[in-house]
């Protein structure tokens, strides 16, 4: 079982001693304690000061100061130090909680869906939301050299969703097909976020137009579908139902 001990050190003998369960302290004896947290530091200090003063003639005297010694990190340190190291941990893991729960819920994302014009959204941070926007299991690919990233669906190819658009290498060659809808998000230090307004313009203007894929050989060509076609879908899409009367309303 690992744990730390609480030491002292003389610099004069190059002798071990330690706070002992309170006998004089001297170069004739090494006396540990574990760290336990009792008795405190300043207990330690005030008791080691006290019985080199009391007991233990000059030339015999250990140093007042207290030393630790962790097993597990092998680290050996005046205690002071190490309180003071142990402090900023704390305060670096406390730090991190706060920033974990002052993170947002949600993020200003761009969302491209097939056969569409780009769209601004509030999305969820949440794995789940994440999933619900691209209809299942996500994955996230970097193909830029922006601070961007793309999620889409995982097996969007496998349960053959329909082709968004095209992802084009530096000469405007397709190396791949993004099927389903995906987000065009930012990246923070560990986590997705909100995409600056700079990118959201960039990356808007470069998946604007909806894309159709026609299959020649052993490539695809990436038609881009007009917007007279998508207005026209529009309109149909938005025009009122008629409904036929039966012989008996007549």
């Amino acid at each position: 079982m690992l744990f730390s001990i609480r030491i002292f050190w003389t610099t004069q003998q190059k002798r071990w001693a330690a706070a002992s369960t309170f006998s004089p302290s001297s170069i004739h004896e090494v006396l540990l304690l574990a760290d336990d947290t009792s008795p405190s530091l300043s207990e330690l200090e005030n008791m080691v000061r006290t019985i080199n003063q009391a007991e233990v003639a000059p030339e015999e005297r250990l140093s007042d100061n207290v030393f630790h010694y962790d097993c597990e990190s092998h680290i050996f340190e005046n205690a002071r130090t190490f309180e003071a190291r142990q402090s900023a941990v704390e305060q670096s893991v406390a730090n991190a909680e706060l920033f974990e729960a002052a993170k947002p819920d949600t993020m200003t994302v761009l969302l491209v869906q097939p056969n569409a014009y780009p769209r601004v959204v509030q999305i969820g941070t949440a794995l789940e939301d994440l999933q619900h926007a691209v209809d299942g299991d996500i994955e996230a690919v970097y193909p830029f050299e922006d601070s961007v990233g793309v999620i889409c669906n995982e097996e969007g190819k496998l349960r053959g969703l329909p082709a968004n658009r095209a992802l084009r290498d530096e000469d405007g060659h397709i190396y791949d097909v993004i099927a389903g809808s995906f987000l065009v998000v930012g990246l923070g230090e560990e986590d997705f976020c909100s995409l600056p307004a700079e990118q959201i313009d960039k990356f808007e203007a470069l998946f604007h137009q909806p894309e159709a894929f026609i299959k020649m050989g052993h490539s695809i060509t990436a038609v881009p579908i007009p917007d007279s076609v998508l207005q026209a879908r529009d309109e149909h899409r938005d025009a009122p139902k008629l409904t036929h009367s039966s012989h008996d309303d007549r």
